[in-house]
C-alpha cells in the first residue's frame, strides 16, 4: 500500500511538471510593442514542453538579432498572443512572420487563421516537424508557407531566420510551390518556392541547371523526370528559388539573378548535390 502510494505521488508529482513546462513561457524575447526600430515582428511557438525545446530559443535571438523584434511563447497561449499581435499591427503595420515546431507547427496555422480573420497578413509561416501542418488548407492571409521536416540544426537555423529576415521581400513571377526531399547526406539549401520558365530548342535539365545554377536533380525531383529526360521546346520546367531571387534569363547578366534580399546566396551549380538521380517525389508543402 505504501508502494503504491508513493507510486502514485510520482506520478502526480511528474505530471504537474509536465504541465508546468508545457505552459512556461520565456522572457528573454518578447516582440516589442512600440514599434521603435522594429522592421517586423515575429511569433514562435513550442512544441510540447518548451524547457527542452531550446532549438526555438536560438531561431529567435537569430531573429533578433537582425532588427525583427521575435518572441517565443507555449502553443497553449496562442489565442491571446494573436489577440496582442493584431492590436498591435493595428496600431503600426509591420511584416509578421509565424514559426510553430511540433503541436506548436499546428498553433502557428490556428494563430494565421485568427490574424485572417481579422484580416491581418501574415508575410511568412514556417512550420517544422508539425503533427498536422495545414490540414485545412493554407489560411487566405499567409503569403508564403515553408513546411519542413527538420530541427535543432544550427545551418537550418541560419536559413530559417535569413528567411525571416526577407519576409517582406517579394519576387518576379508567380511562386510555384515545391516540395524538395534531400537525401541523408550532403548539403541542404531551403528554396521556398520555384518558378515556372519555358525550355528554348535544345534545353535539357543540365543545361537549364547550369543557367540557373541549382543542382540538376532537384530539377529533375521537382519536374518528375529522369535526369537524362528530354524536355521539348516551349516546356514548363519549374526552378528553385529562394524568396525574393529574381529569375534571370539566359541573356541576363549573372548580377541580374542575384536576391534583392541580402539572404543567403545562391549555391553554385550542383553544389548541394547528393545524387544523380532524382529523389523521390511528394505531394506540395511548401509555397
Amino acid at each position: 500500500m505504501v508502494q503504491c502510494q508513493k507510486m502514485r505521488f510520482l506520478v502526480t508529482a511528474l505530471t504537474a511538471i509536465v504541465i508546468a513546462a508545457c505552459l512556461v513561457t520565456t522572457t528573454q524575447a518578447q516582440p516589442s510593442t512600440s514599434g521603435e526600430h522594429v522592421r517586423g515582428r515575429a511569433y514562435l511557438f513550442y512544441g510540447l514542453i518548451p524547457a527542452i525545446d531550446w532549438g526555438m530559443d536560438e531561431l529567435a535571438q537569430r531573429i533578433n538579432r537582425s532588427g525583427i523584434a521575435a518572441g517565443n511563447y507555449s502553443h497553449a497561449s496562442w489565442r491571446s498572443v494573436a489577440d496582442q499581435a493584431i492590436s498591435d499591427y493595428r496600431r503600426d503595420p509591420k511584416p509578421i512572420a509565424v514559426v510553430g515546431h511540433s503541436i506548436g507547427g499546428d498553433t502557428a496555422v490556428q494563430f494565421a487563421q485568427a490574424l485572417g480573420a481579422a484580416r491581418v497578413p501574415v508575410s511568412l509561416l514556417i512550420t517544422y516537424d508539425p503533427t498536422r501542418a495545414a490540414d485545412g488548407g493554407v489560411p487566405a492571409n499567409v503569403h508564403r508557407y515553408i513546411n519542413l521536416y527538420l530541427d535543432k540544426f544550427s545551418r537550418i537555423q541560419e536559413l530559417l531566420a535569413a528567411k525571416v529576415r526577407s519576409m517582406g521581400a517579394g519576387g518576379e513571377g508567380e511562386p510555384v510551390p515545391i516540395r524538395i526531399v534531400f537525401a541523408a547526406t550532403g548539403p541542404i539549401e531551403l528554396w521556398d518556392s520555384g518558378m515556372a520558365v519555358s525550355a528554348q530548342a535544345g534545353d535539357t535539365l543540365h543545361s537549364l541547371a547550369d543557367v540557373y545554377h541549382v543542382p540538376v536533380w532537384a530539377l529533375a525531383q521537382l519536374n518528375r523526370k529522369s535526369v537524362g529526360a528530354p524536355i521539348s521546346e516551349g516546356e514548363r520546367v519549374v526552378v528553385p528559388r529562394y524568396l525574393g531571387q529574381r529569375i534571370a534569363s539566359k541573356s541576363a547578366s549573372p548580377d541580374e539573378a542575384k536576391s534583392p534580399s541580402g539572404e543567403e546566396p545562391k549555391p553554385e551549380a550542383g553544389a548541394a548535390k547528393a545524387s544523380h538521380e532524382p529523389l523521390p517525389s511528394a505531394p506540395d508543402t511548401s509555397q
